[in-house]
């Protein structure tokens, strides 16, 4: 067996924003203007910013109040911008919680994309913020390494398992998996393994996402 990380690995760690989608009487004009604004505000650009950067090449005028950079366990950024409030941008489980099965089928009928979440309100930046208002979604989709397919049919060739264990929502790491060769892959949400089943779901799932 072999354990692979997603990024830099089986993906060349570039990613593109592929789609923007307003909702809730959101206008394409107004969440654009928005993520013009949120996706300049960092000091500490990752991959994902830099794609909504490549995506939005005029920057926007907003004065920036207060910020939260992203963080792996929080999954989410953060900024507030004087007059406009405060904005939330990552994972859409993280940040919208409860709310989230308000969304749930929008983010799974794009699970091969690594799906963001926008969301608003008027109160300061928190770990766990309320009463959001949800403007859209971002969809930035990895760039698969050229010689990914063929270094992991060598793998299969030789008889040896592949397990990719990744930071982002095991659906969209099974989209890539699938994209860069592993057919027949299963995958599964790692916050699930305890110490009772975790034999059995290694054993059973390639992919562990979270």
């Amino acid at each position: 067996v072999i354990c692979l990380d997603k990024t830099g690995t089986i993906t060349e760690g570039a990613m593109e924003l592929s789609q923007v989608l307003p909702v809730n009487d959101i206008t394409k004009q107004q969440l654009d203007e928005v993520l013009s604004n949120i996706c300049y505000a960092y000091d500490n650009i990752n991959a994902t910013m830099e794609a909504i950067q490549n995506y939005y090449k005029t920057k926007g005028i907003w004065t920036i109040s207060e910020k939260q950079e992203f963080s792996s366990s929080r999954k989410f950024s953060a900024v507030s911008f004087e007059k406009y409030g405060s904005f939330y941008i990552g994972a859409p489980d993280f940040i919208l919680k409860e709310d989230y099965k308000n969304y749930k089928e929008i983010v799974e009928n794009y699970s091969d994309y690594r799906v963001l979440v926008v969301a608003f309100n008027k109160e300061e930046l928190t770990d766990n913020p309320t009463n959001l208002k949800v403007l859209g979604f971002v969809l930035i989709q990895d760039k698969i390494r050229k010689e990914a397919p063929d270094t992991l049919n060598y793998f299969k060739k030789q008889g040896v398992k592949v397990k990719i264990i990744s930071g982002d929502n095991f659906k969209t790491v099974l989209s890539i998996a699938k994209r860069a060769g592993l057919k027949n892959a299963q995958g599964m949400d790692a916050t699930l393994l305890t110490k009772d089943n975790i034999d059995e779901m290694l054993e059973k799932y390639d992919i562990f996402g979270r």
